[in-house]
């Protein structure tokens, strides 16, 4: 339409310097030309706002039938991933209500449960080979995903594999970087900056240590995890230790305590009723 207006501008110069005059154009007749040329100017601009809205109108109505179709696909996927693992799951000897307890996600979550049980034994190994099945399930997404090379992290960390260890936690900071949700977004980063300072400490750099340290408590802070910011503070409160600063040691120290004490008012057993009491 621009490039129509321009058109028209200069076919109106060219009747005003060459056609009017070579013709003898001029006075009321001449002005009745020019109204009905911006009569036909305002008509196409007119016409050209209407099909741009219609236009628009339609894309909307377009993108709102495409997002209808995906969030049914994906609620027929879902219902098809599900039963496939139902299936599975009862194979492996498990009943309808342990299937029902393990969530929308059962196979996953057997998965982990797995993980966890070897870790407890120190069978970090296998523990791993658990977690990994969560990397290659397909309905896992990338949340899943950040979890899950953490996890794996973890167990390298555990076996002193550092190289190992620090290669999947770059593979969670990675992912973090494509999550959408702020929130999951933020909980990834300081669960994994937390992990590769604590790699840097083992590996007395003490200055990469504290600078991700740092990044994790400041996304703490913002989420107002306070055990995490404990566990955190603790880790620095170390670091400042090993580099002979005993004060700012003692300081960080005293901001941990402060942050257990803090995160203690909320988990309490009433709260969290993981263990029955024996008399």
């Amino acid at each position: 339409m621009f490039y129509l207006n321009i058109l028209v501008v200069i076919l109106v110069l060219i009747l005003e310097l060459k056609i009017f005059p070579k013709l003898g154009i001029k006075g009321e007749k001449r002005n009745n030309i020019r109204f009905i040329i911006v009569i036909l100017i305002a008509g196409i601009n007119f016409w050209d706002v209407i099909d741009e809205r219609n236009k628009e109108e339609k894309y909307t109505q377009e993108k709102i039938e495409l997002k209808q179709k995906n969030t049914e696909l994906e609620q027929e996927n879902y219902a098809l991933n599900y039963e496939v693992q139902r299936i599975y799951l009862m194979e492996m000897g498990l009943t309808d209500s342990q299937i029902e307890s393990l969530g929308e996600k059962p196979l996953l979550k057997l998965y982990y449960y797995e993980g966890q049980e070897y870790e407890r034994t120190g069978n970090f190994k296998e523990s791993i080979e658990s977690y990994e099945r969560i990397l290659k399930f397909r309905p896992s997404n990338d949340v899943d995903k950040v979890s899950a090379h953490n996890l794996v992290g973890n167990c390298y960390f555990n076996l002193y594999e550092l190289e190992r260890a620090m290669q999947n936690f770059q593979k969670a900071l990675d992912l973090v970087e494509e999550l959408k949700d702020e929130k999951d977004k933020s909980n990834g980063k300081m669960v994994t900056f937390h992990n590769i300072g604590c790699v840097y400490k083992e590996l007395e750099q003490w200055k990469d240590a504290q600078k991700y340290l740092e990044y994790s408590l400041e996304e703490s802070v913002k989420l107002d995890d306070d055990l995490r910011k404990a566990n955190t503070l603790l880790n620095i409160s170390d670091i400042f230790y090993q580099l002979n600063k005993p004060k700012i040691a003692i300081e960080k120290l005293f901001q941990s305590i402060q942050a257990y004490q803090e995160a203690l008012k909320v988990r309490t057993l009433a709260d969290f009723p993981l263990v029955e009491m024996v008399n």
